[in-house]
C-alpha cells in the first residue's frame, strides 16, 4: 500500500509541500483564508461563489443539490461550477457558521492530487521513486491545468483523469471501480464524466473487443450497472431538476481543439491573451478555439518526437494493441468537431443534423476531450524515455523537465506573479443594501437574464446572509422559468404596477428613460442611483437620498435627426440613451433589436424636428419560424395612430409610416410608439434550437422625412 513505509510517507509529505507552495504562490497569502471572497469575484469563478452561498443558505431539499431561485423554482448545485460534492459536504457539516469557501482548498486538493496518481502510475513503469517523482512535475506543471484553474475552478480537477488511467493500469479488470470513478466524476464536474464514458466505451470496444459473441453478456451486464449507478447518483444530486432539454448548450464546433493547438502557446486569463512560451511564437486563433488550449510545451514535444522515433519499439512493448491509437484518433476527431481549424483558416466544415448536434452540444466546449490524449500521451513519452535511454534516462529527464520549465516560465509569469484572479476589493458601501437584505427584500433587474451584466454588479451582496436575487448565473437553467419572469416583470413595468417585494437593477438607459415616463406620483417605487448602479426602488426604503431630481434629469430619450437612416442595436448596461425602451433583446452574437415577449416600446425626442408633416419610418422584419405561423403586431403611438400588421411566412418584411403632428404630441422629447405582439413561436417550438425567447421581429432600421 502507499502509506505503509517511511519513504513513501516522506513523498507524501512532499506532495503535501508543493501542493500547499503552488497554492500560495497562485493565490498569495493574503486569499488563503476561506473567509477571503473577492479573489473569486471573476467570470465562472464568480458563478461558483455566487451559488455555492446561495446552496448553502438555502433550506435543505431533494434531491440534495437543489436551491430555490427566487420566483424561478430551483435549480442544482451541479449545474454550477462550485464542486458538487463538496458544496454538499460542507453545507452537511457547516450550514449555520458565517458565510465561508472553500475553493482555497480545492486548489489544493488539484494539485495535490494530481501530483500522486502522474507518481504512482509512473512509479509502475518506473518502479523508482526518483524519476517517478521528477515526472510527476510535469503533470502538476502542466499547462492544460494551469491554464484551466484560471478559468474554471471545478475543471481544474484533472486528476480524475489520471485515477481513471491509474485504476486501467492497475484494475483494469474491476468493474466496480470503473463504475465508481465514473459516478465519482459525476459529483466534480459533469465534463469528467463525459470524457470517462466516451474513453470507456472506446475502451471497451477496440481494446475489449466488447462486440465479439463472448465478451457482449458480459460488457452488458457492465454497462446496465454503470448507467444504472450513474444515473442514481445524479438523480439524487439534482441533474433532472431542469427539463432534460436545458441542459443543451451553443457551441459544439466553436469551443473546439484547433490542428495548431498541441503547439499554440496562445494563452487566455483574466488578463487578457498572452504567449505561454520562451521559445515559440504563438498562433492566432478563431474566437472560442482557446477552450481548446492544449500547448504541450518543448519538454513534452521533445519527448514526444522521441516516442514516434522509438515508435515500433515502444509499442511491441508498451502499447501492444493497435486500439489505443484508434481511440486517440477517436478522441481527437470529437475534440476538432465537425469544423476543423488550422490557426485561423476552416479547412472542413460538416453541416450537422440538428438531431445530431442536439446531443453533441452537452459536450459543447469539446476541446476539452483533448485532455485525455494530452496526458496518455504524456506518460507514454515519459515511459519511452526509460526504454529509448535506459540507464541514463533519468538524466535525461531532468533535462527535459529543465527545457519544458523554462519554456513555459512566460505562462507561469501570468499566474503565479501576476496572478489570474481578480485582485480589486469590490464593495457596494451605501448603507440602503443593508436595508434591502435586512428587508427581505428581492434583488431584480428590468432585464432578466442567465449571466448579465448586472450579475456582476451585486456580487459583493452574496457574501451576505439572507440576500434574496432573482438574477443568478448558471451553465444550465430552466430557460422558460427564467424568461416566464422577465415577461412578468416587463407586464408589470408597463403596467407600473411594481412589485413592493422587489429592487429592480435598471439594466440601461433605454430602460431607464421608459420606466421614467411611466412613473407616476403614487408609484411604489423611485429611480435612483446607489454606488453607480441605477435602481427602481421601494420609496420607503431610500427616503433619506435625495439624488432622485440629478437621476432624472440625466435620463432622456434619443434624439432623432431628419433623413438619417437609424439601426438600434440592444446592448446590456448600456450608458448612452437609447430609442429602444422595454422589451427588447437581441439573438446570439447579432446585436440587432428584436421585441421580446408580448409588449415593446420606441422612444424618441423629437426637437430636432421643426416642423408637422415629417413621417416616422420604421421597416420591420417578422421572426417567422413555422410555415403556418400568423404574427400579429398591434402599434400605437398613444396620440392617432394605431396600426395592426400581419406577418406570415411569405410576407415577412413590413414598412410602415407613422404621420409625426407635432402639435398633437404632448412631449415632443419623449415620444413613444408601443407594440403589443401576438403569434410569437420560439425556436423551441419550432425545434430549431432550445431557445425559448419569445421573438417577434426585427428592427432593420427607422428613419424620419
Amino acid at each position: 500500500m502507499f502509506f505503509n513505509n517511511n519513504k513513501i510517507v516522506l513523498i507524501n509529505l512532499y506532495f503535501f509541500i508543493i501542493s500547499f507552495l503552488l497554492v500560495v504562490f497562485y493565490l498569495g497569502k493574503e486569499n488563503l483564508s476561506i473567509y477571503n471572497f473577492d479573489w473569486l469575484f471573476y467570470g465562472d469563478a464568480s458563478s461558483d461563489i455566487f451559488n455555492w452561498l446561495s446552496y448553502k443558505n438555502s433550506s435543505w431539499k431533494f434531491p440534495i443539490g437543489n436551491f430555490e431561485i427566487e420566483n424561478q423554482g430551483v435549480n442544482s448545485i451541479v449545474f454550477t461550477g462550485a464542486v458538487p460534492l463538496l458544496s454538499i459536504i460542507s453545507k452537511f457539516f457547516f450550514k449555520a457558521f458565517d458565510n465561508f469557501h472553500f475553493f482555497s482548498i480545492w486548489l489544493f486538493i488539484c494539485f495535490y492530487l494530481q501530483y500522486l496518481f502522474s507518481f504512482l502510475i509512473l512509479n509502475k513503469y518506473y518502479k523508482n521513486y526518483f524519476p517517478s517523482i521528477i515526472g510527476g512535475l510535469f503533470f502538476v506543471l502542466s499547462p492544460i491545468l494551469i491554464n484551466r484553474l484560471g478559468l474554471h475552478l471545478s475543471l481544474g480537477a484533472h486528476w480524475i483523469l489520471l485515477a481513471y488511467f491509474y485504476i486501467k493500469i492497475t484494475n483494469q479488470n474491476n468493474s466496480l471501480k470503473i463504475i465508481f470513478i465514473i459516478c465519482f466524476s459525476s459529483l466534480i464536474h459533469f465534463y469528467f464524466t463525459m470524457m470517462l464514458l466516451l474513453t470507456e466505451i472506446l475502451y471497451n470496444i477496440f481494446i475489449n473487443e466488447i462486440y465479439k459473441k463472448k465478451n457482449l453478456q458480459k460488457f452488458l451486464k457492465f454497462y446496465l450497472r454503470l448507467f444504472v449507478s450513474l444515473f442514481s447518483v445524479m438523480y439524487v444530486v439534482g441533474y433532472f431538476s431542469i427539463p432534460i432539454q436545458d441542459t443543451l448548450g451553443y457551441g459544439y464546433g466553436i469551443y473546439k481543439l484547433n490542428l495548431l493547438s498541441p503547439i499554440n502557446p496562445l494563452g487566455y486569463n483574466l488578463n487578457g491573451y498572452f504567449n505561454w512560451s520562451y521559445f515559440l511564437p504563438r498562433f492566432e486563433i478563431n474566437f472560442g478555439q482557446n477552450e481548446g488550449f492544449n500547448y504541450l510545451g518543448l519538454g513534452y514535444l521533445i519527448m514526444f518526437f522521441l516516442f514516434i522515433f522509438n515508435f515500433k519499439s515502444y509499442f511491441s512493448h508498451e502499447i501492444k494493441k493497435k486500439g489505443y491509437i484508434v481511440i486517440i484518433f477517436f478522441i481527437t476527431i470529437f475534440s476538432l468537431s465537425n469544423e476543423i481549424s488550422f490557426g485561423k483558416t476552416d479547412i472542413v466544415n460538416i453541416n450537422l443534423y440538428k438531431f445530431i448536434e442536439a446531443p453533441l452540444s452537452l459536450a459543447r466546449a469539446s476541446g476539452r476531450f483533448f485532455w485525455i490524449v494530452y496526458y496518455l500521451l504524456l506518460f507514454s513519452c515519459l515511459i519511452n524515455l526509460k526504454n529509448f535511454f535506459h540507464k541514463r534516462y533519468k538524466i535525461i529527464l531532468m533535462i527535459l523537465l529543465s527545457i519544458q520549465f523554462i519554456d513555459l516560465i512566460p505562462g507561469y509569469k501570468r499566474y503565479f506573479q501576476d496572478k489570474a484572479f481578480n485582485q480589486k476589493i469590490i464593495n457596494l458601501e451605501h448603507k440602503v443594501w443593508d436595508k434591502i437584505i435586512s428587508g427581505q427584500k428581492i434583488i431584480s433587474s428590468t432585464y432578466i437574464k442567465n449571466q448579465s451584466n448586472d450579475f456582476f454588479k451585486i456580487l459583493p451582496l452574496s457574501k451576505k446572509k439572507g440576500f434574496l436575487s432573482e438574477i443568478n448565473y448558471f451553465a444550465r437553467y430552466d430557460r422558460e422559468a427564467l424568461l416566464k419572469l422577465r415577461y412578468k416583470n416587463y407586464e408589470d413595468f408597463y403596467n407600473n404596477n411594481f412589485d413592493i417585494k422587489k429592487v429592480y437593477l435598471i439594466n440601461n438607459l433605454g430602460h431607464a428613460n421608459h420606466i421614467k415616463n411611466e412613473l407616476k406620483s403614487d408609484s411604489s417605487h423611485i429611480i435612483v442611483e446607489v454606488d453607480n448602479i441605477l435602481l427602481l426602488i421601494d420609496k420607503e426604503l431610500i427616503s433619506n437620498i435625495s439624488t432622485y431630481d440629478v437621476i432624472l434629469s440625466k435620463i432622456n430619450s434619443k434624439v432623432i435627426k431628419p433623413n438619417i437612416k437609424y439601426t438600434p442595436k440592444f446592448r446590456e448596461d448600456y450608458g448612452d440613451s437609447s430609442f429602444l425602451g422595454l422589451g427588447w433583446t437581441k439573438h446570439g452574437f447579432d446585436l440587432s433589436a428584436r421585441s421580446d415577449g408580448d409588449f415593446s416600446s420606441l422612444l424618441f425626442n423629437l426637437s430636432e424636428l421643426k416642423e408637422s408633416g415629417n413621417n416616422l419610418i420604421i421597416k420591420i422584419n417578422g421572426i417567422i419560424n413555422r410555415a403556418d405561423q400568423k404574427l400579429l403586431i398591434e402599434v400605437n403611438d398613444e396620440h392617432d395612430f394605431k396600426k395592426i400588421i400581419s406577418l406570415d411566412i411569405k410576407n415577412k418584411n413590413y414598412t410602415f409610416e407613422i404621420p409625426l403632428n407635432l402639435n398633437k404630441i404632448k412631449d415632443i422629447n419623449n415620444y413613444t410608439v408601443n407594440f403589443r405582439i401576438k403569434g410569437q413561436l420560439s425556436e423551441f417550438d419550432s425545434l430549431k434550437s432550445p431557445d425559448k425567447k419569445k421573438l417577434g421581429f426585427k428592427i432593420n432600421n427607422i428613419q424620419v422625412n
